[in-house]
């Protein structure tokens, strides 16, 4: 398992880049030792404010993956597992497909695929950092992301129905085997930890440990849909909205970028192309927040810079993208 390689450059000059990043800064900004005491998550990962956001109209293909996990009390053997599984946008929702109670992941649904690697022998204690590469998990091309189920299971298997599947969790676990949040961008509460791409402050929590109804073991392994109360032992839809600063899950997502692939005007995200966005860039430029995490580079040069600025002002003004 190879170490998380540096972040990489624009997206001009290299075919391949980082598509999605909510891990590369978080070792060194202090909110990478954030630990959710559960081994298993469902996370949303949105590709507004990056390179494969739409109206972007090439193959989108997520070739590598990088991921965080925590080892609490007891060292992981050297065949203990952890999988992340890829979802289509359209088969998950954290309220539950048939309300609350039932599961956030549609009944029937095929994920777009999984892989599931073995950790090796971790000491505990510490937070790790992985990257699994090789990977080809082809993106819808009308979702705007994914969803990413993280997980410490093996899948020995093909389940029958993905959404009703009882995992190899061993229950409870969560004390022992965690989850690691952090925020690359160090955005306050409600705001977005990514700095490519974004996530929501919630996500899909599996509750392995206390005194719930019906029995926390009884559904291991099954995330169940629920209105966003938090925090409630028992409530399976979390939020992950820190008093300070805001937390996503650590993961970072790789894919090609095709050469000459439109850019995306909209900086501001508010659904329009305009003087907004352009305003928008002016103050990132001078130093604002950054919240929708776009890339401020607009014309790919490797600076951030008044020419940028002209470059969107063209876009805006009817132009052709500048990469």
């Amino acid at each position: 398992m190879a170490a998380s390689p540096a972040l990489r450059g624009g997206y001009r000059e290299r075919a391949l880049a980082y598509v999605y990043d909510n891990i590369s800064n978080v070792l060194g900004n202090g909110t990478g030792g954030s630990i959710i005491t559960t081994p298993h998550v469902l996370e949303d990962v949105s590709f507004v404010g990056g390179p494969w956001a739409l109206p972007y109209s090439g193959a989108r293909v997520i070739s590598g993956v990088s991921w965080g996990l925590g080892v609490s009390s007891i060292p992981t053997g050297p065949t203990e597992q952890f999988s992340l599984i890829f979802w289509n946008p359209d088969d998950v929702l954290f309220g539950g497909f048939g309300g609350t109670g039932t599961s956030m992941i549609r009944p029937g649904a095929i994920p777009l695929g999984y892989a599931s690697v073995s950790i090796g022998a971790q000491s505990p204690g510490f937070v790790y950092q992985f990257t699994l590469d090789g990977l080809a998990i082809s993106v819808p091309p009308d979702a705007n992301g994914v969803y990413v189920e993280a997980g410490w299971f093996s899948i020995p298997s093909v389940p029958p129905d993905w959404s009703t599947w009882h995992p190899d969790i061993q229950c409870p676990t969560a004390g022992t085997r965690l989850i690691a949040f952090g925020s690359n961008s160090l955005a306050g509460p409600g705001d977005n930890p990514a700095t490519l791409g974004r996530t929501l402050p919630d996500y899909g929590r599996d509750i392995l440990s206390g005194t719930c109804t019906p029995p926390v073991c009884s559904h291991a392994g099954v995330f169940i849909g629920g209105p966003l109360i938090d925090p409630v032992a028992c409530n399976e839809h979390r939020g992950a909205n820190a008093a300070v600063t805001q937390l996503g899950y650590q993961l970072r997502l790789q894919g090609d970028i095709a050469t000459g692939a439109a850019c995306n005007p909209d900086l501001n995200q508010d659904g329009n192309v305009d003087q907004g966005d352009v305003d928008y860039l002016l103050n990132v430029v001078a130093g604002a927040p950054n919240p929708t995490g776009i890339d401020p580079d607009f014309n790919q040069d490797g600076n951030v810079d008044q020419g940028d600025v002209d470059a969107l002002l063209n876009v805006v003004a009817g132009g052709a993208c500048p990469f």
